[in-house]
């Protein structure tokens, strides 16, 4: 097959010129007599011309991980989902919705162009997706980076990221509430989440204890909370807590306003969902932009239907810090 760099030789134009008249580029100001030279010399060759779709032809499926009950619970997924519908209905992509209640209807259905895959997601599962619907993004996390494309944000720098503030704010005694979440597959699978790994690692690294204040659970608002009731009444608590997720911090702060140690144990989330920064105290936290993951999954999505790259794409989204009130500085 002829390479654009034959075609650009035979037109005697630049390779970007060829480029940019064979993807269609309207704004590419050329003589007519050129193009024409392009698409000549294209044609004698055998170069095989890659013919984009228009976007009221394409059809998303959004897959998440979780049953639409547990989307209702759960901000951080359903507010990625909402990024990913906004961008298809801003740009005319039709889109097909899949639950874990009607997950099988993927595996059947022939009229979706590509899956954008909201949260985790076993290899095998991905594998049988792939069968019928070969075109994938995975959003949050991902199953094969060799095989798989995914867009997903930076959890171990956030987790450093949080606690580097902490430390900043002369706390030494630091404890951990997080949640675990389980892979579908026939014998389920725990999936340990990356900033508890780097929770440990930071911790051991930097000579930082926590008391026994380590607690892994869900990621829900009553983990978070009877956590923090354990914690304030143990003998020697941390000066502070970092959380896997906001719903767990908001919960421990439920537990912490409750107490006489309200203003003595400093509180830190992940991901500032829109409740953050409500609460009282208001939660410091790190941001994660899931508007942003959501857009980046689709034009990922959009590049691998029209241009077939052949080496998967993982983008990583930096994340940063939300500095409030819920973190205290030691004297």
């Amino acid at each position: 097959m002829a390479t654009m760099k034959e075609v650009a030789s035979k037109a005697k134009v630049s390779i970007a010129t060829v480029s940019r008249i064979l993807n269609g580029d309207v704004t590419l100001n050329v003589r007519e007599e050129t193009r024409e030279a392009v698409l000549s010399a294209a044609k004698e060759l055998g170069y095989e011309l890659k013919i984009k779709r228009t976007n009221t032809e394409l059809t998303f499926g959004i897959v998440q991980w979780i049953s639409s009950y547990q989307e209702k619970e759960d901000n951080y997924y359903h507010n990625i989902r909402m990024s990913v519908e906004n961008y298809c209905v801003l740009n005319n992509i039709q889109i097909k919705r899949f639950y874990k209640e009607n997950l099988n209807n993927v595996f059947k259905d022939k009229d979706i162009d590509g899956l954008l895959c909201i949260g985790k997601f076993s290899n095998d599962l991905a594998d049988k997706m792939s069968i019928n619907v070969p075109n994938i993004v995975f959003i949050d996390s991902n199953p094969d980076k060799n095989k798989y494309n995914s867009v997903y944000s930076d959890l171990k720098a956030g987790t450093r990221i949080a606690l580097d503030h902490l430390v900043s704010k002369h706390h030494k005694v630091i404890g951990y509430i997080g949640g675990r979440e389980y892979i579908e597959t026939p014998r389920g699978k725990m999936f340990i989440d990356p900033r508890e790994k780097e929770f440990l690692l930071y911790t051991e690294e930097n000579e930082i204890v926590n008391n026994g204040a380590y607690y892994v659970g869900d990621f829900s608002a009553e983990h978070g909370y009877d956590s923090m009731k354990v914690i304030i009444e143990s003998d020697n608590p941390p000066t502070a807590v970092f959380c896997g997720n906001d719903v767990i911090a908001i919960g421990a702060l439920s537990a912490l306003g409750e107490s006489a140690n309200s203003d003595k144990i400093s509180i830190i989330g992940f991901n500032n969902t829109a409740m953050a920064q409500f609460y009282n105290p208001a939660l410091t936290t790190i941001n994660v932009d899931t508007k942003y993951m959501g857009e980046l999954a689709c034009e990922l999505l959009e590049k691998l239907i029209n241009e077939r790259p052949k080496t998967p794409i993982q983008i990583i989204c930096n994340v940063s810090l939300v500095e409030r009130e819920s973190v205290f500085e030691l004297e």
